[in-house]
């Protein structure tokens, strides 16, 4: 074999090697709990997100809402939906444990009755890293 050869398969075998390790870097990312920061109307609004990414395609939960959606590199789009039809369309982008980007609300009884706010999440620390903090999953019973 000629050693042109030898090189050409080299670097398309590392171009794979490096494909798949970024690959599962950004499934490795974004799976996972996050807590999610919106401005609704210019008051904080805190709640849950979980996020779970096979195959390119994104699952989860949204404010205890499934969600179905694609990441795309760091670009995040999801429909979240509860019970009674109504949405929120997530757009953002992924960078770290940061997730970024806006939320649209759809009331499914008036579609013309849309909401929109920005978001920020954030990784949810693991109860290792929490120390003496209250856990933010389990209410307090007095």
């Amino acid at each position: 074999m000629e050693r042109g050869n030898v090189r050409l398969i080299l670097a398309f075998v590392m171009g794979l090697w490096v494909l798949t390790v970024a690959l599962a870097q950004n499934q490795d990312t974004v799976t996972g709990d996050w807590l999610v920061t919106r401005d609704a109307y210019g008051n904080p609004l805190y709640h849950k997100m979980t996020l779970h990414l096979e195959n390119g395609e994104l699952t989860g939960t949204f404010w205890d809402d499934k969600l179905e959606g694609t990441l795309d590199g760091d670009a995040l789009d999801f429909v979240a939906r509860d019970e009674k039809d109504n949405t929120a369309e997530v757009t953002g982008t992924l960078n770290g444990n940061t997730i970024t980007g806006k939320v649209v609300e759809v009331d499914s009884r008036d579609p013309a009755d849309t909401a929109e706010n920005t978001m920020t999440a954030t990784r949810r620390p693991e109860p290792s890293q929490l120390g003496n903090a209250v856990r933010l999953s389990s209410p307090t019973v007095l």
